[in-house]
């Protein structure tokens, strides 16, 4: 985001050439909230902001993962059901109301 830093006698405020600085934002019951980050803190700031975000890639791959998991366990349980059924006598509405259950 660039800014005025605000000494009088800085080029950002004679010239309009802004300085680049850097924020950090947080999205709070609707609100967004900015922070300013102090360029001494700015290489470590911006190296737990990767590591959150290394974090929040590697949570949705688990979740991606036990998605497809379930899939498969929900249609390996139709198959069951299915082939339970077949070596006897079924009624239509009790499978599927068992293939419901799976739900």
């Amino acid at each position: 985001m660039k800014r005025v830093c605000g000494n009088p006698n800085c080029g950002c405020a004679l010239k309009e050439k802004l300085h680049n600085s850097l924020y950090i934002s947080k999205n709070k019951d609707g609100k967004r909230n900015m922070i300013y980050v102090p360029k001494n803190l700015e290489e470590e700031i911006s190296a737990k902001i990767s590591a959150y975000q290394k974090i929040k890639d590697l949570t949705e791959k688990i979740s991606e993962i036990n998605y497809a998991q379930l899939k498969l366990k929900k249609k390996e349980g139709v198959f069951k059901i299915i082939l339970n059924c077949s070596n006897k006598h079924f009624n239509l509405f009790d499978l599927i109301d068992d293939i419901s259950d799976l739900r």
